[in-house]
């Protein structure tokens, strides 16, 4: 698939399982079934951040030592009419995943720069796919079942760290910047 998605200039904020864990284990087989430029399963935690990734890390270290590791559960397969939001896992909208939000928002992003409200969701496809083909990579997807019989519904994220991102441009270009760990 070529990239036909570019994210504008800025850092994102991506929290998701460790890469050794069943679950990324899962999502990862789910990402290269569909031959997508998603590369690693992640949700979003904020993007458009404009620091620089070492004064980000800098702010996020306050932040992530009062948060603690977070536990997400994943409820449902979507979709959307977005190359980055293609299909997506959501996430349940639990008051420690929120309030993380809110903090990194309040600490990273000037008032003029903030969005809509958050809306977490675990992406698994990026593309400009058909209507046709979403609804049955969705279809395929719920059908696989809840966590404990294959699928992907009911898994839980438990998440250890914030990672820092570099997200200029296509994503063949992204790159890490940097990691804080919840304490």
């Amino acid at each position: 698939m070529s990239s036909t998605g570019s994210s504008p200039p800025g850092l994102s904020l991506w929290i998701g399982p460790p890469s050794s864990s069943p679950l990324a284990t899962r999502l990862q087989a789910i990402v290269d079934k569909y031959a997508n430029e998603l590369g690693t399963p992640k949700v979003i935690l904020e993007s458009g951040v404009t620091l620089d990734a070492a004064e980000t890390a800098r702010r996020l270290r306050d932040v992530a030592s009062r948060t603690g590791p977070l536990k997400l559960q994943l409820t449902d397969i979507v979709v959307k009419d977005m190359y980055f939001q293609c299909v997506m896992a959501k996430v349940e909208e639990s008051d420690s995943l929120m309030k993380l939000n809110r903090e990194c928002v309040d600490i990273l992003l000037p008032e003029q720069d903030r969005r809509e409200p958050y809306w977490p969701h675990l992406s698994l496809v990026y593309g400009n796919l058909s209507a046709d083909m979403k609804a049955r990579v969705q279809k395929e997807l719920r059908a696989l079942g809840r966590w404990d019989g294959g699928g992907v519904v009911g898994a839980v994220v438990e998440v250890a760290s914030i990672d820092i991102w570099k997200t200029e441009g296509a994503p063949e270009l992204w790159t890490m910047e940097g990691s804080v760990a919840l304490k």
